[in-house]
């Protein structure tokens, strides 16, 4: 789950802040038990109009990360350039005491130049690519990816979204009805669990008040991914786990198969395409199921062996 923070009041005069709707995300967050990443600016510019100054956001930021969600960095297109950006990914780290901070381009509009300049400011990740219109699989893809940059591959890890509030409205009066709506979730969740990607989908704070039946949507969406059998995490724990992953060893030699884990790892899921059965599996303890093995709580230093009978 995602969260853009792209604007505060909607009117001015009347200090009704009806577009801070950190708590009402909270809470349904809080009692299904979900986590989300927290897209923030660190400055006004013309698409943003609140201000890391304001104590309220500093409270809400404390609230966000005391429940273990996630807070991103959100880049505007006003100042696009490495020095910039590098000053407000310092400000962020900072202000919410990291080490590493993902990215997202305002509006989730990437392209190479973007993508150029979250890789020289070294983010975790980038979560900007998505239909601008129709939720989908933009470039057919569920799964994180390195993007190429000038011809080489990028050092950041893009992370894919799939469904965005703005998807919901179809004119500038119009939005899709909340059961479409619901078809629409639940066909891309189940083509997720289908292909083992990643379900992710953005909701700004603002659209708790924009889409009257959001608080209905978004428990709709939370109960879903609940349901099932999911790795429910934030952006950062999502791409430094896929980062861990590709980092474990995996050789195979006849009717076996070697892995070797450098460093801790807390869940593994291997998928063996072959008509052998498994014999057996030295060195961790493991579950498995036909040809796929699951490790749990695998420490660093672990090498293991996968054992398959001999074809008759």
């Amino acid at each position: 789950m995602a969260h853009t923070i792209a604007g505060k009041l909607k009117y001015l005069f009347t200090n009704f802040e009806l577009y801070w709707n950190f708590e009402e995300f909270r809470k349904m967050e809080r009692d299904s038990g979900c986590r989300s990443t927290y897209y923030l600016a660190t400055e006004p510019c013309e698409e943003i109009d609140y201000s890391l100054d304001d104590p309220d956001l500093n409270e809400e930021i404390k609230e966000i990360l005391r429940e273990g969600h996630d807070i991103a960095l959100l880049a505007t297109n006003d100042k696009s350039n490495r020095d910039d950006l590098l000053t407000r990914k310092q400000i962020l780290l900072h202000l919410v005491s990291k080490d590493q901070l993902g990215i997202r381009q305002y509006g989730l509009r990437s392209n190479a130049s973007t993508r150029d300049l979250h890789n020289k400011v070294s983010a975790l990740y980038s979560q900007s690519t998505a239909f601008q219109s129709v939720p989908g699989f933009k470039n057919g893809i569920s799964l994180p990816w390195h993007p190429f940059v000038a011809g080489s591959k990028s050092e950041v890890l893009e992370l894919p979204t799939l469904y965005r509030d703005t998807h919901l409205k179809l004119n500038k009066h119009k939005i899709v009805q909340l059961e479409d709506a619901k078809n629409q979730v639940k066909k891309l969740y189940n083509l997720c669990t289908k292909y083992h990607g990643i379900f992710s989908v953005d909701f700004s704070i603002a659209s708790y008040s924009d889409i009257h039946y959001c608080n209905k949507l978004y428990a709709y969406i939370l109960a879903l991914v609940k349901s099932g059998n999911n790795y429910l995490a934030t952006a950062a724990e999502i791409a430094t786990w896929w980062e861990k992953r590709n980092r474990i060893t995996v050789e195979e030699s006849g009717n076996e198969i070697g892995l070797f884990f450098s460093e801790d790892v807390d869940s593994f899921v291997l998928s063996v395409i072959t008509d052998q059965k498994i014999q057996e599996i030295d060195g961790v303890d493991a579950r498995y199921e036909g040809n796929t093995i699951r490790f749990t709580n695998v420490k660093e230093g672990t090498a293991a062996v996968i054992r398959y009978s001999q074809p008759t």
